[in-house]
């Protein structure tokens, strides 16, 4: 692939995934070339980048199944010969990738020193709670009997994903009902909101 259907945004998901998994590892390799960024400024960009690493092999996953994971520069001069991971497995790497963008994450960009340069307008930034909310999301569809079958051959829900999105999600959960976000959850009269608002 030569990037241009990539960059023209007509690559459709497959060029665009891996598009932005070849960017977002690019970015982690050359985070050491950051040398007048302050600590926050490094982990906003890392976090970032992990996120997007993790959330772009996710939506292949999805729609694919287990994936080879590219968490480094792979070369261009040279044949691709990475194994294909069960869907589990890359579960798991998305998971690493995700959990360790939630770590590096704030919550509300506007409480930053990088963010409060564009103050009030930092809502559709990724941040912590975005991070957590995909981390749940990939461990439950892991969890699931299509995807539990795929990786184990049994046809049930995998009560140890299930678990794992239990944590994810309650600590999402935790930190909204505690007040220490921007979010709150959508009242249930108004449920349909989730799905479609005009």
């Amino acid at each position: 692939m030569d990037g241009s259907a990539a960059t023209d945004g007509s690559g459709g998901l497959w060029a665009l995934a891996w598009y932005g998994i070849r960017k977002a590892n690019i970015g982690l390799a050359n985070l050491d070339l950051m040398t007048d960024a302050t600590q926050e400024e490094r982990d906003l960009i890392e976090g970032q980048l992990l996120f997007f690493r993790g959330w772009c092999h996710f939506q292949l996953i999805q729609y694919f199944g287990g994936m080879p994971y590219i968490d480094r520069v792979l070369p261009s001069d040279e044949p691709l010969c990475e194994p294909r991971l069960s869907y589990h497995e890359s579960a798991d790497r998305v998971a690493t990738d995700l959990r360790a963008a939630a770590d590096l994450l704030p919550i509300n960009w506007d409480n930053t020193v990088a963010g409060r340069r564009t103050l009030g307008k930092n809502g559709l930034r990724i941040n912590k709670i975005m991070a957590l909310g995909y981390l749940g999301k990939n461990l439950l569809w892991a969890a699931s009997p299509l995807m539990n079958y795929e990786s184990t051959g049994s046809r049930t829900y995998n009560s140890e994903y299930a678990k794992r999105a239990a944590v994810a999600f309650g600590e999402l959960l935790s930190l909204v009902e505690a007040g220490e976000t921007q979010y709150a959850l959508l009242p249930f009269d108004r449920y349909s909101e989730n799905f479609y608002t005009t």
